[in-house]
């Protein structure tokens, strides 16, 4: 058993979401790959949502194939290891296209499991 509850890691990827969504703000994707503050603190936040989507349980994974935790847990070990080739286009538009998208459910989520105890 993890000794994370889920709804805790599900709160803290959305937590991540919606911090990566207000650093993007309005920026188009040359403006946010133009401002380092602003690629660092997005690429700090999908860390923090990789981190948090490997904590959930599997059973909550796939009771949630709307959310793609593997594909958020492969982009986080992608922006770790391969930290010298990051495609800056492609985490523009996965901010802009996506997680726009899934904070809502991933929020949504949170409190359906914190109400059921997990």
């Amino acid at each position: 058993m993890s000794r994370h509850k889920a709804h805790a890691s599900v709160g803290l990827m959305a937590d991540a979401m919606e911090a990566a969504l207000r650093h993007l703000g309005a920026r188009d994707q040359a403006q946010m790959e133009a401002d380092e503050k602003t690629r660092d603190a997005i690429v700090l936040q999908l860390h923090t949502l990789g981190d948090a989507a490997r904590r959930v349980p599997a059973d909550v994974q796939a009771a949630h194939p709307e959310i793609p935790w593997a594909a958020m847990i492969g982009m986080r070990n992608r922006l770790v290891h391969g930290y010298d080739t990051v495609s800056y286009a492609i985490v523009w538009r996965v901010v802009n296209d996506q997680l726009r998208k899934l904070a809502p459910i991933a929020r949504a989520l949170q409190a359906k499991l914190a109400k059921e105890g997990r």
